[in-house]
């Protein structure tokens, strides 16, 4: 539960500190962050789901 919040906490956070109002602005770099963190969400995604798989494929053999 503990990681669920932070995992949760880190999200929102990230994307309110790329937006306009916050430290990036707009243009290139706001960009960039926003490739960089939907990038790493996706990898994070893809493994916690290949984990889960393997895990389960363990379990039935």
């Amino acid at each position: 539960m503990k990681f669920l919040y932070l995992f949760l906490g880190l999200i929102l956070s990230n994307a309110g500190f790329a937006h306009q109002d916050h430290m990036l602005g707009e243009g290139a770099l706001h960009f960039t962050y926003h490739v960089v963190f939907w990038t790493l969400f996706v990898c994070v995604v893809y493994k916690a789901l290949t984990v889960f798989i393997n895990a389960r494929k363990n379990r039935k053999s």
